[in-house]
């Protein structure tokens, strides 16, 4: 996707204005009255969350800290960085509040963002209790749109004055405030060079009740359409799985794999928790089973150390539906 200058500025400040202005208020700038921002996220410009530090470095200061190094060597850096501001994938977030908590790590943001992957209730949980700061999420697409919460709420104000949005189903229509979308019909108003009219995103949301103060549309995300497991007419939402493993606390992280007839589920186990592989496994049976699917098929298997992330993005998938 293509941007002229003015544009590329309109779509980052468009996003993050509103969080800028409350770090502006409430973070510690240093003698030169920069902050210092860590980014925890894409190893390579082919993402976003790599490209702009770069290209913004003179407004936002930030250091990009690839999320795919070692958990040890992202530790370090942010020791040696003392960030005022962190900002990185939500699974990667995660595990360094865990580290935080643990006490090998010592560090005192007063803001924290999150953005590229679904900001979890249990996850939110464990990075708001390891750090005591609320986190802000983020939603962003390398279209055009940019758009931040406040900090613990799960609500996302999208820029109404740059984009216009449409939320529909799979049929195309429009959907009603209160009511899970299918997709995102995104219209550019700001980019002459590459503009997009009723561009399609397969992100679901859905839409708040406004109006609000500012005038600027308030959305909640769930994911992707791409991430539904799909079993012939049955199509199960990622939530039927997730609302088990949140009840799960001797897992850290999971992925799940659609097989034919039923998941495969990958855990990385809290180290010295007790996991019954038998009761987890009926337990997502059980919840297959509400969603509509007949007679799943469920196995559980134990691996060692978080799930690999692609090289560039830096991205990790907890949902790997069949092709």
């Amino acid at each position: 996707f293509v941007f002229g200058v003015r544009a590329a500025a309109e779509y980052t400040l468009g996003g993050v204005r509103a969080s800028l202005a409350r770090q502006m208020r409430e973070a510690p700038a240093a003698a030169d009255g920069r902050r210092c921002t860590a980014m925890l996220a894409a190893a390579s410009a082919v993402h976003a969350t790599r490209a702009l530090p770069a290209l913004f470095s003179g407004l936002l200061d930030a250091a990009s800290i690839p999320a795919t190094l070692p958990l040890t060597e992202i530790t370090r850096r942010l020791q040696a960085l003392q960030p005022s501001a962190l900002h990185g994938y939500p699974t990667v977030m995660a595990r360094v509040a865990d580290e935080q908590a643990a006490g090998r790590l010592a560090i005192a943001p007063t803001a924290i963002t999150t953005s590229s992957e679904p900001l979890t209730a249990e996850l939110r949980a464990r990075i708001e209790g390891a750090f005591g700061v609320g986190v802000v999420d983020q939603f962003g697409c390398s279209e055009g749109i940019m758009g931040a919460g406040e900090p613990g709420s799960p609500a996302i104000a999208l820029p109404g004055d740059l984009v216009i949005l449409e939320l529909v189903d799979d049929a195309g229509m429009p959907v009603a405030a209160g009511r899970e979308a299918d997709r995102v019909l995104v219209t550019t108003l700001y980019n002459p060079v590459q503009p997009l009219i009723r561009y399609e995103l397969t992100d679901r949301m859905t839409l708040l009740e406004g109006p609000f103060a500012d005038g600027h549309p308030r959305v909640t995300v769930h994911g992707r359409s791409d991430d539904l497991l799909r079993y012939g007419q049955v199509v199960v939402h990622p939530h039927a799985i997730r609302s088990v493993m949140v009840r799960t606390p001797a897992v850290r992280e999971y992925q799940v794999r659609q097989a034919g007839d039923g998941v495969d589920l990958l855990v990385v186990p809290v180290a010295d928790a007790t996991l019954d592989e038998a009761e987890l496994a009926a337990r997502i049976r059980a919840a297959l089973q509400e969603a509509g699917l007949a007679e799943p098929r469920v196995s559980v298997r134990l691996v060692d150390g978080a799930f690999s992330r692609d090289e560039r993005t830096g991205k990790v998938l907890r949902v790997v539906p069949l092709a």
